[in-house]
């Protein structure tokens, strides 16, 4: 038998998404948290769900604290100009020219959601006896079951009510 290959460790980030790392040598007062880029799955290193990170230096690097940058904390003008400021290092060190930003552009859409096919589509229901009905099922009115709330259930315990 086969191996079924374990992709949790995918699910959560697309390829060079903003993330948010944690430097655990950072000392005083520099951050712990810092700003990197998602290059992917680090198999070879360290424990389970390790990444590869594109730092502000443009040297990857292997973190296993790593957490998505939200879309609310990215519409803030901070998180923006932190990562205008990040992606302008790495352009520099990369060789890219600065006039050509477009490569690093992170469009921010509130509507991303909506064009996303979802995961599973509900089939239609088809019967297997069409011309069979279940008048009970097929004809429930929710107003016609309010009379069911707080209804007493009694019940039969040894031959009495």
């Amino acid at each position: 038998m086969g191996d079924t290959p374990d992709i949790s460790s995918l699910l959560y980030f697309d390829f060079y998404d903003p993330v948010w790392y944690y430097e655990q040598t950072a000392g005083f007062p520099e951050p712990k948290k810092r700003m990197g880029r998602w290059l992917g799955e680090a198999q070879d290193f360290g424990q389970a769900m390790c990444y590869w990170i594109l730092s502000d230096t443009a040297v990857p690097i292997v973190r296993s604290t790593v957490q998505n940058i939200t879309k609310d904390q990215l519409k803030t003008d901070d998180v923006q100009e932190q990562l205008r400021v990040q992606d302008a290092k790495i352009a520099e060190r990369c060789g890219m020219p600065p006039d050509d930003s477009s490569w690093y552009a992170y469009d921010i859409d509130d509507n991303d959601d909506e064009n996303v096919p979802p995961d599973h589509v509900t089939p239609e229901f088809i019967p297997l006896e069409p011309e069979s009905r279940n008048p009970e099922a097929d004809d429930w009115d929710p107003e016609a079951y309010d009379q069911y709330i707080s209804a007493q259930v009694r019940l039969n315990k040894g031959g009495q009510i």
